[in-house]
């Protein structure tokens, strides 16, 4: 506490160890926050420049924030109106037609459980 070296630091690394250690796996990386984990799995994923991601129209700001922070292009597919939730239909014909311009390297979907799946139904 001395030092206040969370990021990076060894105060942070032994939480991480005994972390993994609890939940089996060789390593940990503990995040600021959720945006900051997104990132880090573009990252480890090699997602950069001329590569594209799938991501929800309908989302908290940062699911796309994530994807040109890396260099690449967030392609926005609407959701389904009862979940609110990316639309599968639309998805598929958005990776259909991304494929046809051939613009991007089209590499992964991030999709988020707005409001826990839940239907939302006026009554």
């Amino acid at each position: 506490m001395q030092r206040a070296q969370f990021i990076f630091g060894p105060e942070i690394e032994e939480p991480e160890d005994k972390l993994a250690q609890y939940v089996g796996v060789k390593h940990c990386i503990t995040c600021t926050n959720g945006t900051d984990a997104l990132e880090r799995i573009l990252q480890a994923w090699g997602i950069g420049k001329e590569d594209a991601v799938f991501v929800p129209a309908f989302t908290f700001m940062p699911t796309a924030e994530v994807v040109t922070s890396v260099g690449a292009y967030p392609i926005f597919v609407d959701v389904d109106r009862e979940t609110f939730n990316i639309d599968t239909e639309r998805l598929e014909q958005a990776i259909i037609q991304a494929m046809d311009d051939g613009k991007y390297n089209l590499l992964a979907v991030i999709p988020v459980d707005l409001f826990g799946s839940q239907s939302i139904t006026a009554e």
